[in-house]
């Protein structure tokens, strides 16, 4: 479940584990629920919110900055849905830019 919900950038997979260390903090068993919000908060938290920019820059060739600034644009101008579409608009602007350059620009350099 922890896995379904860390693509929704801001909250994640603290929509499970928060939740269930709370029950289990309310429970007869509060050490579980203790380790659970540790574990959650330190280890699930890094690998979600830290190593998808690297991830991101690896795989997808995308700067970190173009996503935290993708999604920050997003919330504002989509809502809920601009989490997903910020990043890939702003992503889709720079590789239209990309290909622009290379098109006109290169080609306008080599024919004088």
């Amino acid at each position: 479940m922890c896995g379904c919900t860390s693509i929704i950038p801001v909250v994640g997979a603290g929509l499970i584990w928060i939740p269930a260390g709370l029950y289990l903090l309310s429970t007869a068993e509060p050490w579980r629920g203790i380790g659970i919000l540790i574990y959650g908060a330190v280890v699930i938290s890094l690998i979600d919110n830290v190593f998808r920019f690297f991830f991101a820059k690896w795989f997808a060739d995308v700067h970190p900055v173009i996503t935290i600034l993708g999604v920050i644009v997003g919330l504002q101008w989509f809502g809920l849905p601009g989490l997903v579409f910020g990043p890939l608009l702003i992503s889709y602007f720079f590789l239209l830019l990309k290909i622009y350059k290379k098109e006109f620009v290169d080609e306008a350099e080599n024919t004088i």
